[in-house]
């Protein structure tokens, strides 16, 4: 997969549309792997999970209507898409306090093509 079609439908794909349906960027610090109990209940409704999960920390959600919960691989993902925004952003001085969610909100604007569904930024 090229670079490009990978930021589209790739990984960072994904990743971009699960930020922009949560509003956030999230850090390393935002996900917490399940606890024992977690995982029981995860294996006795879903099965043996594939690789270790995790879920965004209450109240770290942004907007998202329902509890995130990743995988592993999932979680690197999101981090390397918040990372790449960051980069992206980084020669912009008026991103250089902003916000995440106005980092994120500025980034869609300036490349909505890599988001599946452009919300409207003023929500």
């Amino acid at each position: 997969m090229t670079p490009f079609l990978s930021l589209l439908v790739g990984p960072y794909g994904q990743a971009f549309a699960l930020m922009d349906e949560y509003q956030f960027l999230p850090t390393r610090e935002d996900f917490k792997e399940f606890t024992e109990e977690m995982y029981n209940a995860y294996f006795n409704k879903m099965g043996m999970p594939a690789e270790r999960l995790y879920q965004v920390l209450p109240g770290k959600q942004g907007k998202g209507q329902k509890v995130l919960v990743v995988s592993k691989t999932e979680m690197e993902e999101v981090l390397k898409a918040r990372e790449f925004i960051e980069t992206t952003l980084s020669n912009n001085p008026e991103m250089k306090d902003a916000t995440d969610l106005e980092k994120l909100n500025y980034f869609k604007s300036q490349f909505s093509i890599l988001f599946r569904n452009p919300k409207n930024s003023n929500e």
